[in-house]
């Protein structure tokens, strides 16, 4: 699902700023059907298998990269610099208990993983978050202030206020679908540009995403391509931004029963392959 927050931060602090977010929820509406198109045509499917694997990769990395920059910004664990673009903590070191808990979580997430513990992403939530809370309740901290409270919590601070709330259907179906193509807004070539700019973007974050889970799951050919499932996955963009909610790029289909996990091609200098250091001719 994250892989669709840069755009995101693109609809709501660059589309909805100059027009109105009704106009800017019917841009993604108008860029959902554009991908459905082009999902019932086969052409997405044929760009996936034109664009190189390692452009592929390289897309999957950079979204890591920006989800891991904004887990590190949040948490506090990064900030902006004086000389430099960002620096560690506030006054250039580490400091508050905010930090101190992502940094444990951080640690006991990476523990987990390693150790092939299922569901550990999850579980380093559940602790960490449980922590937040127990620590709220005990010093309260409050939000983070860079002038009077530079060691709150960055997003929300943790308390509790209940288990299960109404959700709020206030943004139900309040769509513009031709708001942002008016004179007063965006104008008519400046929403065709947007309403490309999101296509573009969703295009290449969903194949980056396919690429990666894929991998993962041992559901991609001998191509490194996922088989199958990502020319007929459906776009949800259109149904979601009905909802006056920003959609996030779909991630893979269910797998299938017959999926199985490839074993590794070790190389010819590798250890496992040989038994000395010298390059063999035969096959292990």
């Amino acid at each position: 699902l994250a892989a669709g927050l840069g755009l995101s931060a693109f609809v709501a602090f660059s589309i909805a700023t100059v027009s109105t977010w009704e106009a800017a929820m019917g841009l993604v509406v108008l860029e959902g059907v554009v991908i459905l198109v082009l999902v019932l045509t086969g052409f997405r499917s044929a760009v996936f298998h034109a664009v190189p694997n390692q452009l592929k990769v390289a897309i999957s990395v950079g979204i890591g990269l920006f989800i891991a920059l904004i887990g590190f910004v949040d948490a506090g664990f990064v900030r902006p610099g004086a000389g430099t673009p960002v620096q560690l903590g506030a006054p250039g070191q580490l400091s508050g208990w905010p930090v101190l808990v992502f940094s444990l979580g951080l640690l006991l997430l990476i523990a987990l993983w390693v150790r092939r513990v299922k569901g550990a992403i999850l579980l380093a939530i559940a602790v960490t978050t449980l922590g937040a809370f127990l620590l709220e309740a005990a010093l309260d901290l409050g939000a983070r202030d860079v002038e009077s409270n530079p060691g709150g919590w960055g997003l929300t601070v943790p308390t509790f206020d209940g288990i299960v709330d109404v959700p709020d259907f206030g943004t139900l179906f309040r769509v513009d679908l031709f708001g942002a193509f008016s004179a007063g807004a965006v104008g008519v070539i400046g929403a065709i540009l947007l309403v490309f700019s999101l296509m573009l973007a969703d295009f290449f974050d969903t194949m980056g995403t396919m690429t990666a889970i894929g991998a993962e799951a041992g559901l991609n050919d001998a191509r490194r391509t996922p088989s199958g499932s990502w020319s007929s996955t459906p776009s949800p963009r259109s149904p979601v931004a009905w909802a006056g909610c920003r959609p996030t790029p779909p991630t893979s289909s269910r797998p299938r029963a017959s999926a199985r996990v490839r074993a590794p091609v070790w190389p010819r200098w590798s250890p496992v392959c040989c038994s000395c250091s010298r390059p063999s001719s035969r096959r292990s």
